[in-house]
């Protein structure tokens, strides 16, 4: 019985080592985890400024000139798109795609209230930013191009 024992202290050591060292690697991503959840939770979106509000009020067309017209605008949109990924979580992503206001006014400390409009905020800049991403193209000269190959 003592010889068995002794046999198997040495796995025994080594499966309590490996443990231990799985214990504290997860210990460490989940405190990694936490302070990246609470850096991203400090970061602070205020609404878009009066002029960005007035601009994703315009019509598609009047906001690609307005884009083409002053780069100022565009950085700003880019900019407040940058912070509000930056301060959403990916499961407040997930609510707001799928427009569930009460989940995203538990995650970030809100109004069910308050949630709606951010998240229409949001999805009104991801559409703006879609539509303006996408380039026009003239039926002539796409046909020009393919005529070509």
């Amino acid at each position: 019985m003592r010889q068995n024992a002794e046999r198997c202290t040495a796995a025994l050591s080594a499966a309590v080592s490996n443990y231990v060292d799985i214990f504290e690697h997860v210990e460490g991503q989940i405190i990694h985890a936490h302070q990246k959840d609470q850096e991203r939770k400090r970061n602070c979106v205020m609404m878009p400024s009066k002029k960005l509000q007035t601009f994703l009020s315009l019509p598609k067309k009047q906001m690609k000139k307005s884009l083409s017209e002053t780069s100022e605008l565009e950085k700003e949109l880019g900019n407040y798109t940058c912070a509000l990924h930056a301060r959403l979580s990916p499961n407040e992503h997930t609510a707001i795609k799928n427009s569930d206001y009460v989940k995203l006014s538990e995650s970030i400390g809100t109004s069910v209230k308050q949630a709606k409009k951010i998240a229409t905020t949001v999805k009104l800049i991801r559409n703006v930013q879609k539509q303006v991403k996408k380039p026009e193209i003239n039926p002539s000269k796409e046909f020009t191009m393919a005529a070509l190959f």
